[in-house]
């Protein structure tokens, strides 16, 4: 992938995630990372996840919980730092795919290839876990990886691996490296 093709994936993403916050979070600065969570309602307990949430409220970052129809729908709470969709009966799939056009990262419970290839393709930053033969921690002074992984399910580990991410976002230069990384594997 050449310079050219990380550049147009940059201005592809930028402009995707300036439209959803213009849409759901428009007293909000599309500097702030946009984190997409999949596939919790099956690994987490309900009380693990909420206390997950709750910890996420302290970062400047805006949350989308993808989850079963127990969870409410993005529409009717476009203006918090953690929404929630329901992938019920496939009807928000086309809001899903639009999340992660604008979406810069994504925490993952599902480490089927076909799932990390779409975030890859989608130039969006796994966080998932370290067990996966696909996912390759991000180390920084070497300048590799491809996500953000954590060793344990549980709120502190997967909360460590999100501020990692968090923290790596706000240094463009290393941001690039782990895209680059991500665009590697597709």
């Amino acid at each position: 992938m050449g310079r050219n093709d990380l550049q147009m994936l940059f201005t592809r993403k930028k402009k995707a995630k300036e439209r959803l916050f213009a849409a759901y979070w428009p007293t909000l600065k599309t500097s702030v990372p946009l984190l997409v969570i999949f596939g919790a309602d099956n690994r987490l307990p309900k009380k693990t996840l909420f206390e997950f949430l709750d910890g996420l409220l302290v970062l400047d970052i805006v949350t989308i919980v993808v989850d079963d129809k127990e969870m409410p729908d993005l529409l009717k709470h476009p203006q918090g730092k953690i929404s929630f969709i329901s992938t019920e009966n496939g009807r928000n799939d086309p809001k899903i795919d639009l999340l992660l056009d604008g979406a810069d990262m994504a925490l993952v419970f599902d480490e089927k290839k076909a799932t990390l290839q779409n975030l890859f393709k989608k130039g969006v930053i796994p966080i998932g876990a370290e067990k996966s033969p696909i996912l390759d921690n991000y180390k920084p002074v070497e300048e590799t990886g491809n996500s953000f992984t954590f060793r344990a399910v549980n709120s502190w580990d997967i909360f460590a691996a999100v501020v990692r991410a968090v923290e790596t976002y706000r240094f463009p230069y290393d941001w690039e490296y782990i895209l680059r990384g991500v665009l590697k594997v597709r």
